[in-house]
């Protein structure tokens, strides 16, 4: 993301997006804390999104079952 890293010696913003491919978009993001990671960030993400009939997909540290629960309970799969 463009101007997120200052001129001295820095690791920028780490965000967590939720990208909807059939629309090839970002349609939410997340700021993951500088010490947390993924996991943290993304049960609020989750909670940006009406997930009523979507099929919510995600990487290994995605594999949590707190949020596969905030998924189904969001209506989503």
């Amino acid at each position: 993301m463009r101007g997120t890293i200052p001129v001295r010696p820095s690791n920028g913003v780490h965000l967590l997006a939720a990208y909807q491919a059939d629309h090839g978009r970002v349609v939410a993001q997340a700021a993951v804390g500088s010490k947390t990671n993924e996991i943290g960030a993304a049960p609020a993400l989750l909670e940006q999104l009406d997930l009523t009939g979507m099929v919510v997909t995600g990487d290994a540290m995605q594999a949590q079952r707190q949020l596969s629960r905030q998924v189904v309970e969001a209506g989503g799969d």
